[in-house]
């Protein structure tokens, strides 16, 4: 009874590095995506690292909370095609995400950044492990971070375009002037 008291006591501490372990290395994996595509590849190679083997993550459409589209769906381990159509909110989970073959408990939570909701998250029960909370939180804030950087983009590529249609406008302006000029001297 003692040996095996002191080796739980020794495996416990041991157990909670490795679990901890693995949730840094799902956090360092998904900041490192800036786009959505590398953040869907990123999710779908770290999750499993972090035992989660089957998981489903979908963003509300728009604004509205009232509709959903599957961004990730991950089933046994590997990343199966998540279709962009949208499903209603009420379901929970994508209509494919249910496995066939097995009975299943799913633990749903919602996923936002401060006060803005961003989707739900889906991920398989399985007994003994922890840390759903801790993925929950960085796949939101993988998520925002993506929206902010693509918002960026996108801003970024108007104000260029902006800028070359005043440099366009301003060389048609000008060649106009030349000619304006040309046709009085004449």
């Amino acid at each position: 009874i003692g040996i095996t008291n002191t080796t739980v006591q020794t495996e416990h501490p041991l157990a909670i590095d490795a679990e901890y372990s693995r949730l840094l290395a799902v956090g360092e994996r998904l900041s490192a995506a800036f786009d959505s595509a590398s953040l869907r590849s990123a999710l779908a190679t770290a999750l499993p690292v972090a035992g989660v083997e089957t998981a489903f993550v979908s963003r509300f459409v728009g604004s509205s909370s009232s509709e959903l589209e599957a961004f990730l769906c991950l089933l046994d381990g590997t990343s199966i095609d998540a279709a962009s159509s949208s499903f209603s909110a009420g379901e929970l989970l994508p209509p494919h995400a249910y496995p066939a073959d097995r009975r299943s408990t799913f633990i749903v939570m919602p996923l936002a950044f401060e006060a803005q909701p961003l989707g739900l998250a889906g991920f398989e029960y399985v007994p003994g492990r922890t840390g759903y909370q801790v993925i929950r939180d960085q796949i939101a804030a993988a998520l925002k971070s993506v929206a902010l950087h693509e918002e960026v983009v996108q801003k970024s590529m108007q104000h260029e375009r902006s800028l070359q249609e005043r440099l366009a406008t301003a060389k048609r302006l000008q060649s106009l002037s030349v000619l304006a000029g040309g046709v009085a001297h004449d």
